[in-house]
């Protein structure tokens, strides 16, 4: 069975479970009582709930005031179905979903990551970037999709014992402890507009 997660794109989630729970409904808002907790105003405090099935899940908008929308289309919805790849937008903040075939057992801290995952281009690279070699800018670019090692290591036809020694060594030359850390660095400059859409 595919492996869902809701993987935000910026700093905004709080809170939020790691995998999810097929045949569960979650909650997302700013309520301190949703399952994914939201830090943004553009977000209602009850903004929208889905439901897990077999490799979607199915989001119903609860009459939020600023809506919400998938893969950057204007008009807002109120009932979808989310497929892994697409994004969906709460207000102005955006999250990913992401499916799995196995779970990342080999990164402990992937729960943590999946708070901030990043899946664009990086707007500035730090100076240490140039410090990379070939193989680990590979596998650089490839954890910034939100990537596990054990995925990179099919990707790139390499062992995962390989993958593990390149990200140490990416790790170490960024200056950073852990994939949080180091998606953190390449958030792009969201800018949000001072109101919120209608």
């Amino acid at each position: 069975m595919l492996l869902l997660r809701m993987v935000c794109t910026d700093r905004s989630l709080e809170k939020g479970p790691g995998y999810l729970e097929h045949g569960k409904c979650y909650r997302l808002g700013r309520s301190s009582a949703c399952a994914f907790v939201i830090n943004d105003l553009s977000v209602s405090r009850r903004h929208a709930e889905f439901t897990v099935k077999d490799g979607s899940i199915l989001l119903n908008d609860l009459d939020s005031r600023n809506g919400t929308f998938i893969d950057g289309v204007r008009e807002r919805i109120e009932h979808a179905e989310l497929t892994p790849g697409q994004t969906v937008r709460f207000g102005w903040v955006v999250f990913q979903l992401v499916g799995h075939e196995t779970p990342q057992d080999d990164e402990p801290e992937m729960s943590e990551a999946s708070t901030f995952i990043v899946h664009l281009k990086p707007t500035a690279q730090p100076n240490a970037l140039e410090h990379l070699s070939q193989a680990e800018r590979s596998v650089f670019d490839h954890l910034l999709t939100g990537l596990g090692e054990k995925e990179v290591a099919t990707v790139l036809n390499l062992s995962q014992h390989t993958i593990h020694n390149h990200t140490k060594a990416i790790y170490k030359k960024l200056g950073v402890n852990s994939r949080p850390e180091l998606l953190a660095m390449f958030l792009p400059d969201r800018t949000k507009p001072k109101e919120p859409p209608r």
